[in-house]
């Protein structure tokens, strides 16, 4: 019902695959973490500024952390450009590992360093951040442990937004890992 692997980039071949550890997987249930699912994000105001598109796109990564925790795809996909294709990419894989039975717990995503600047008079905005990924644990329909990423992973995020007059939507998102070439 979960999410899988880090921060999307724009195409399919692009999403980064789960890092296995070097921990062989447990052939019996684990136990999940005493973690406690997230609360859903509170949205905040909207409004045709800077300052609302970089409180937007902060509000998103915290619902990416949100739907990889529960599975819960509806605010994720009210705030996607049809167009988006990181945001068609996370929720079909949203899905893939609902129907498989899947579920992650962590995978906390921070995000610092924000910043954005308005393009032209439509609404469009684009912006930067440093988001770092925390740890995460996946786990598959019987409760065994498929997949643990043990280190937290740093991206370098580029986003564009458009205010629609009413509210934003996520017309597209790269996110590269720091330590890539």
């Amino acid at each position: 019902m979960l999410l899988a692997g880090g921060l999307a980039a724009c195409s399919p071949a692009d999403l980064p695959e789960p890092v296995p550890t070097t921990e062989p997987t447990s052939s019996s249930p684990q136990e999940p973490s005493d973690t406690p699912s997230p609360a859903e994000p509170i949205r905040p105001a909207a409004a045709n500024s800077t300052d609302s598109a970089v409180a937007t796109m902060r509000w998103v990564f915290d619902v990416y952390t949100y739907l990889l925790n529960t599975g819960d795809t509806a605010e994720f996909a009210a705030v996607s450009d049809p167009d988006c294709n990181y945001c068609a990419n996370t929720l079909e894989r949203a899905k893939t590992m609902s129907d498989a039975g899947q579920r992650v717990e962590g995978g906390v995503m921070t995000a610092t360093g924000m910043s954005a600047s308005g393009i032209g008079d439509d609404g469009y905005y684009t912006g930067r951040a440093s988001v770092t990924r925390g740890p995460s644990t996946t786990y598959d329909s019987k409760n065994q442990i498929i997949d643990s990423v043990r280190d937290a992973t740093d991206y370098d995020v580029q986003f564009s937004l458009q205010w629609t007059g009413d509210d934003w939507r996520v017309l597209e998102v790269e996110a590269r890992p720091v330590d890539a070439p």
